[in-house]
């Protein structure tokens, strides 16, 4: 059963804030799309360790929370003055 079949069946709805939402692993397309880069610029951060991935065979997945605590731990915010 799909985590949305799960929440329709227990009368959750996604976002209403009633349970923490449960991610699981996302593609190189969606982690692209939500950093606002392209699929290629993942591609090279992955492969100079800047976001951390899991690979099975030829699949590459990432668990967004890993992904978005490594940014925030390894990389700041500069401001240009």
């Amino acid at each position: 059963m799909s985590i949305e079949n799960q929440n329709e069946a227990s009368g959750l709805k996604p976002g209403d804030g009633s349970a923490p939402a449960q991610e699981g692993y996302i593609t190189k397309q969606e982690v692209a799309r939500r950093l606002k880069k392209t699929v290629r610029t993942v591609e090279n951060w992955q492969r100079r360790g800047y976001i951390p991935f899991i690979k099975a065979g030829r699949s590459v997945l990432f668990d967004w929370p890993d992904v978005e605590a490594h940014l925030q731990k390894n990389f700041r915010v500069c401001h240009l003055r």
